[in-house]
């Protein structure tokens, strides 16, 4: 499924939390959307802003409603 990444959770555990932890690497110099321009102390609407497409997006949802109407509906608000 475009845009969607798969990460296999716990199957001994399936209702167990869970903890994802994300790691931005340091980009090219000329990568305007890069972690490091943000402003420490900004939100994460002017973080979005500034990573632009790269902003790290995080759903959970069943293969059903995902299949029915796509990752977005996975996100929540």
């Amino acid at each position: 499924m475009p845009g969607v990444t798969f990460l296999p959770l716990s199957s001994a555990a399936p209702t167990a939390r869970h903890l994802l932890i994300l790691r931005n690497m340091v980009a090219a110099p000329g990568f305007a959307e890069v972690i490091q321009r943000v402003p420490v102390g900004s939100g994460a609407a002017h973080t979005a802003e500034v990573m632009g497409a790269y902003y790290p997006k995080a759903g959970y949802c069943g293969l059903d409603v995902l299949a029915g109407s796509g990752p977005e509906a996975c996100l929540g608000s």
